[in-house]
C-alpha cells in the first residue's frame, strides 16, 4: 500500500496532527522527507541534492485538500493515481536560499540557478507503478529574472530552463524560481506517516553540499536502526563512494587522504562520525574499501557545543484535590496548573517552539474553573 492509498484509509484527524506536527517543525527549520526518497535520490550529485532538499522544505507535504479534488478522486476510482500539479509545485526564492545555506548574496543567487539547473538536469530511478524508469525529479522549471530597465523600473522577465542552459544563457541570476516536482516522485513524498527522517537544517546548513548529502543518508541510517545498534557503519568500494561523493578518486587510498566529511558532521551536527580504510577487505596488496562509522552524539556534548537546544521539560501538574466543584479550593488549584502551563509556554516560546495542543486545551479547562477568558 503507497503512501496515497493510506492517506485516503487513514483518519483524517490522524492527518491534520501529522500536519500541525510538520507546520510546528517547520518553524524550527525542521523538515520531513521519506526514507524511500532519501534511499532513491542518493545518486543525485550533491548540489541538486541540496535544491532538492530545498523543493522539500517548501512543499506541503500533507495536503488534505487533495483527498477532495475532483481530478485525484476521479484517477482513483478509475484505478489510477494522479496528483494534479497545484499539488506537487513550489516557488522558491534567491534571498530565501542564499539566507537557508549560508551562502554569500551575489555568489549565492548564482548558485541558486546553477543548482536547479543541476537538479533539473538529473536522471534518477523513480517508481512508475509496478517497474522502476530512469526520469527526471523535475518535470517543469520556471525562473523570474528582475531586470532595470529605463524609464520603467524593475520588469520581471520569465525563463524556462532551455533558456538558461548552454553558453549564453538568458541570465546567471533569478529572483524566484517554480518547480513542479516528478509525479511519481510526489506520490513517494506527499502523506508520509511512517519510514521518514526529520531533517533540522539549523545544525546542517553550513555543511557543504558533498557533507549535507552524506549527513542526511546517515541520519537516516541512524535514525531507523537506533533500537537495535548504537553504532552503524557502512562500508563502500571506491566505485560506490565516488558516486555518491560525485568524485574520481583512482585509489581507496587517496580518497581516504581526502575525506574530511567525518570532521565536517561531528563538529556541526548531532552525529560523531568517525571513517578509515576497510582493512579487513583487500584485493591483492590493495584495500577496497573504504568505511564510515556514526552515533547520535550524546546531548551533554552537543549542549556544551552548542550544537542543539535543549527542548524545556513542563513540571508536572498537580492531581485535584478531593475538593467540591467551585469551591475556593478548587480554584486554587485551578491557577497553579494555569501557572505552570504559562510558565511553560514561556519557555518554549524562548526557544522558537509552542505548547502542545493536549497542554493548551488543558489550560482551557482550568481557566473555565476560575471563569478567565483569554483571547
Amino acid at each position: 500500500m503507497d503512501n496515497l492509498e493510506l492517506a485516503l484509509k487513514e483518519d483524517p484527524k490522524a492527518l491534520e496532527q501529522f500536519r500541525y506536527n510538520a507546520a510546528v517543525d517547520s518553524k524550527n527549520n525542521v523538515f520531513r522527507v521519506s526514507n524511500d526518497v532519501i534511499s532513491g535520490l542518493m545518486a543525485m550529485n550533491s548540489s541538486s541534492w541540496r535544491m532538492f532538499e530545498f523543493v522539500a522544505m517548501h512543499l506541503d507535504i500533507y495536503p488534505l485538500e487533495l483527498r477532495l479534488n475532483d481530478e485525484f478522486l476521479e484517477s482513483i476510482n478509475q484505478g489510477k493515481k494522479y496528483i494534479p500539479s497545484e499539488f506537487r509545485t513550489v516557488t522558491l526564492t534567491a534571498a530565501d536560499y542564499v539566507k537557508t545555506f549560508k551562502l554569500t548574496d551575489v555568489a549565492g543567487r548564482k548558485q541558486f540557478v546553477r543548482d536547479a539547473l543541476s537538479l533539473f538536469n538529473e536522471a534518477v530511478e523513480i517508481f512508475q507503478g509496478s517497474t522502476i524508469r530512469m526520469s527526471r525529479p523535475v518535470t517543469d522549471l520556471e525562473f523570474e529574472v528582475e531586470r532595470r530597465v529605463k524609464g520603467q523600473g524593475a520588469v520581471v522577465e520569465k525563463f524556462y530552463a532551455g533558456e538558461m542552459l548552454g553558453t549564453k544563457p538568458a541570465a546567471s541570476q533569478a529572483a524566484r524560481l517554480t518547480i513542479e516536482i516528478n509525479e511519481n516522485l510526489a506520490m513517494a513524498m506527499l502523506f508520509v506517516v511512517k519510514n521518514f527522517t526529520r531533517l533540522d537544517n539549523k545544525i546542517k546548513a553550513r555543511l557543504s553540499p558533498a557533507a549535507n548529502k552524506l549527513y542526511t543518508y546517515l541520519k537516516m541510517q541512524v535514525e531507523s536502526e537506533a533500537k537495535y545498534r548504537e553504532q552503524i557503519y557502512i562500508t563502500w568500494d571506491l566505485d560506490t563512494w565516488n558516486r555518491f561523493l560525485n568524485t574520481k578518486h583512482k585509489s581507496i587510498r587517496r580518497l581516504a587522504d581526502s575525506f574530511a566529511y567525518d570532521k565536517q558532521i561531528t563538529e556541526s551536527t548531532d552525529l560523531t562520525v568517525v571513517s578509515g580504510i576497510d582493512r579487513t577487505q583487500k584485493s591483492g596488496r590493495a584495500y577496497t574499501h573504504f568505511y564510515v562509522g556514526v552515533m547520535k552524539t550524546p546531548e551533554h556534548e552537543l549542549i556544551e557545543h552548542d550544537i542543539v537546544d535543549v527542548k524545556p521539560v513542563r513540571k508536572r501538574l498537580p492531581a485535584r484535590p478531593k475538593v467540591l466543584k467551585g469551591s475556593d479550593a478548587e480554584g486554587i488549584w485551578a491557577r497553579k496548573c494555569i501557572k505552570i502551563l504559562d510558565d511553560f509556554e514561556k519557555e518554549l516560546k524562548a526557544h522558537k517552539r509552542v505548547l502542545p495542543k493536549a497542554d493548551r486545551d488543558k489550560r482551557e479547562k482550568y481557566l473555565k474553573i476560575i471563569g478567565e477568558v483569554r483571547k
